[in-house]
């Protein structure tokens, strides 16, 4: 806490107004950190409804690609049998994963 200016502030030494200054900026640094702490945790717990919905959609999202390559499969699976249909549906996935692989890195690039 600041202390009000003494009238004769001139005759206090120097050693004194030194440890006066250190303590006050050790008081301000706390203060500062209990106000970050407080507006970190805040912000999280804002955000921790929105992580859990996205989360759940990643999973749905994830389902929703299990069983479109379970339609490449079976689509695919009368026509060149098992072997080759479960290779066609790996190399088509793979093909897509390196596409936005090669999309993402090129974005990153751009940033850095």
């Amino acid at each position: 806490m600041p202390t009000a200016p003494d009238a004769d502030a001139s005759d206090r030494p120097v050693g004194e107004l030194v440890h006066q200054l250190v303590d006050e900026s050790k008081a301000y640094a706390r203060a500062e950190l209990a106000l970050a702490k407080t507006v970190g945790l805040s912000k999280a717990k804002a955000a921790a409804v929105p992580m859990a919905l996205l989360g759940a959609a990643f999973l749905v999202a994830q389902a929703a690609v299990v069983m479109v390559a379970f339609g490449i499969f079976s689509m695919t699976y009368w026509y060149i049998g098992p072997v080759f249909a479960a290779l066609l549906t790996a190399v088509v996935f793979a093909g897509m994963a390196y596409m936005l692989v090669k999309a993402a890195t090129k974005r990153l690039g751009n940033i850095a």
